[in-house]
Parts: structure tokens; C-alpha cells; sequence
């Protein structure tokens, strides 16, 4: 998504990437008409409970951006997901960062650590 022009850079006008911020979308929330579309589910998050999308910091459910504006107010709004895993919007706020990566599907890991198994 750039700026307020509502148009989403993807596929050879995209970024390449090794590690992005979700998307409102790609996190399996359902848009409404001020919500752009950017980004499609991930299968991880296709019918997920709000759970699934909670984040915890020294083990503690914290609150966390996603990469997705909420332009019904102006481009400074964001959405975000909350301690609940349910999702909110904000001015300016200052949550936390979670990042992702998408691993080729013969990628061997260790679960627990998330460390890369050669």
C-alpha cells in the first residue's frame, strides 16, 4: 500500500523481501470498504482464531502493527492487532513490530527455537 493513492505495489511492482510486517488481510481478518486490499490470506491464518494471531514479549500478550493504513480518517491511522489477537486502529501509535517470513516448504526447523536445520 502507498501513501493515500489506495494502490497496492505487488508482483514486478512490488519489493523483494526477506522479512515484511502482515498485512490486515494476509492475518485472515475480514475487510470492510476502508481496508485495502493488500495481500491475500495465509494459510496459517485461513479460519484462525484471534489466538492464533496473539504475540507475546517476555511472556506477556503485547499489542502489534500491522502493515495495513485504516484511511477512513487519513493515511496516519494503522491497524494493529491487540493483547487479544482482535484487531483495532490507531493514530500514531507505538506498538510493537512482528515480523515474518515465508520459508520454502523444504526448510527443516527446529519448532521451538526456529533455528534453520542444515
Amino acid at each position: 500500500y502507498y501513501g493515500s493513492t489506495n494502490s497496492v505495489l505487488s508482483g514486478s511492482n512490488g519489493l523483494s523481501t526477506q522479512a515484511f510486517m502482515l498485512s490486515f488481510v494476509e492475518l485472515g481478518f475480514k475487510r470492510n470498504q476502508y481496508i485495502p486490499e493488500d495481500g491475500a490470506v495465509l494459510s496459517y491464518f485461513s479460519g484462525a482464531a484471534d489466538s492464533t494471531r496473539i504475540a507475546y514479549k517476555n511472556g506477556v500478550a503485547v499489542s502489534w502493527h500491522t502493515r495495513t493504513p485504516y484511511p477512513r480518517y487519513s493515511s496516519a491511522y494503522a491497524l494493529y492487532v491487540k493483547t487479544s489477537g482482535a484487531y483495532d486502529y490507531n493514530l500514531g501509535a507505538n506498538y510493537n513490530m512482528r515480523p515474518a517470513f515465508i520459508l520454502d516448504p523444504e526448510t527443516q526447523y527446529d519448532p521451538n527455537t526456529m533455528e534453520i536445520l542444515y
